[in-house]
């Protein structure tokens, strides 16, 4: 932390922090924005959680900026920022899309900012630092001007103004890349400005343990290390687990053993544990689920992607010592039950490694019998309620399972897609032709939407609720569960 703090004040670089979800991203923002108040005579930090925006377009980004940018700026500045920011609250008042990214917010916020860093001092607190967490889906629904209003100001500022940015995902892995003004802002996170967290060391794993279940500090928390990884989610749970199956043994005969069986079947089953690792695996681009389970199976070792990182690199997989010499394992045994589970429920004559990047209709088939497949099970989204996926056997689900519908080839392509990635508020249609017929293809928008509406065709989803258009953008999945059957 210090060190990155030092970066800050000697160079120009902006770092951009990324790890899978809950890896303690937005806890290392806070605290190393606390830290730079506190200890720095350089830096100005001003921590943004994205999440708060009132809204997702431009004026919601400038604002949730400004209203924390205020709190940090002192004196006559002040005031004199204070104006600017009432001229974009009275500008998003209005409503359309124009005016969400429209001149006056943009105006606004280039007024505030050019204000704040032309009044820096050229002695003390001369830096001021955007830690811009949770920017992820900033990302991915700002206007391309956004992003060249931030580069234009580091350019202008370059010595007063830095970005550290936390997503899941490193910055220049999050896409859009093919636009000029994004390319130009994923710029100032190359080279050394990229940052892999790995969750907590055992001594600050063992530490948070011991402040959730203070009981444990006689039965060896360092096995909550093997077991959580230092991811501070599954700690928290699997502590506070581990000390109510201890509160409740009345004999004292097993404390201080652990109970291997019964533990294991507890955090295995463990609903929240199981949430949990589930939003681990969802919050992993497909070429790392393809990359675990491969390395899982011993097909390779490591993901080939240069801005995804490799699999050690992203803290999944780990090395530790044994007999035979260093190895490698999943970094925690809860997230490597969790994946076992997922492998299992595949079936057998599956191919759950298989890539399918192609457009043959007979990719990861073996979903259903052939007298499944030879049947019809088209139902009415809106009739039937929320619909449900098998993502390995790549089957849709109906009313709670009594119907169902086996999905092949693009088809089968496009709806997983979008399934993976329905915490994002669209995908763009440039990528979805990408990830269907690969990157180097000659089909149009055309095409996709004509695979979009054939789709929703079979899903029975004539009133588009299931798989939303967003408009001039792309499209959306909303409410699709995975299948527990």
């Amino acid at each position: 932390m210090h060190r990155l703090i030092g970066g800050l004040e000697r160079t120009t670089h902006s770092f951009s922090i990324s790890a899978p979800n809950n890896f303690g991203k937005s806890d290392f923002l806070r605290q190393l924005s606390a830290v730079c108040a506190t200890t720095s005579e350089i830096l100005i930090p001003v921590y943004v959680d994205c999440n708060l925006a009132a809204g997702e377009n431009a004026t919601g980004f400038y604002e949730v900026v400004l209203r924390n940018l205020l709190p940090n700026i002192e004196g006559p500045t002040a005031a004199a920022l204070s104006q600017p920011y009432r001229q974009l609250l009275s500008a998003s008042q209005g409503s359309g899309e124009a005016h969400a990214g429209g001149f006056e917010a943009s105006r606004a916020f280039l007024e505030a900012m050019e204000v704040s860093l032309t009044s820096l001092p050229t002695h003390g607190k001369k830096k001021l630092v955007l830690f811009l967490d949770q920017f992820d889906r900033f990302i991915q629904t700002l206007p391309s001007q956004a992003f060249r209003y931030l580069r234009a100001l580091k350019e202008k500022y370059p010595q007063r103004l830095s970005f550290v940015t936390a997503t899941r995902l490193p910055v220049l892995a999050m896409g859009r890349e093919d636009e000029e003004d994004l390319a130009e802002f994923y710029e100032l996170f190359e080279g050394t400005g990229l940052i892999r967290l790995r969750g907590l060391s055992q001594p600050e794993a063992e530490g948070l343990a011991l402040a959730v279940a203070p009981g444990l500090s006689a039965q060896r928390p360092g096995r909550l290390y093997r077991l959580a990884g230092g991811h501070p989610g599954l700690t928290r749970l699997a502590a506070l687990r581990l000390a109510e199956l201890y509160s409740s043994e009345s004999s004292g005969e097993k404390i201080g053993q652990w109970l291997e069986e019964d533990f294991e079947y507890l955090l295995r089953t463990d609903p929240l544990i199981r949430l949990e690792c589930r939003r681990i695996w969802r919050s992993l681009p497909r070429a790392e689920q393809r990359a675990l389970l491969q390395w899982r199976e011993g097909v390779r070792e490591r993901t080939a992607d240069p801005l995804l990182g490799t699999l050690e690199e992203r803290g999944l997989i780990r090395a530790v010592g044994s007999e035979n010499g260093e190895q490698e394992e999943l970094f925690a045994e809860l997230f490597a039950w969790f994946i076992q589970d997922l492998v299992e429920e595949a079936r057998p004559e599956q191919n759950i490694l298989a890539d399918n990047s192609t457009e043959s209709a007979g990719t990861w088939e073996g979903a259903a019998t052939s007298a499944e497949a030879g049947e019809q099970h088209y139902s009415v989204a809106g009739e039937s309620g929320a619909l449900a996926y098998d993502p390995y056997r790549e089957v849709v689900f109906f009313e709670r399972g009594q119907r169902k519908l086996a999905l092949s080839g693009n088809q089968a392509l496009l709806f997983k897609y979008l399934y993976l990635r329905q915490s994002l508020p669209y995908c763009g249609k440039d990528e979805l032709i990408s990830a269907v017929w690969g990157a180097q293809s000659y089909y149009s928008s055309e095409n996709l939407d004509r695979l979009v509406s054939d789709l929703r065709q079979q899903l029975g989803d004539s009133e588009k609720q299931t798989i939303r258009t967003v408009h001039r953008r792309g499209y959306q999945m909303v409410g699709v569960a995975e299948w527990h059957g």
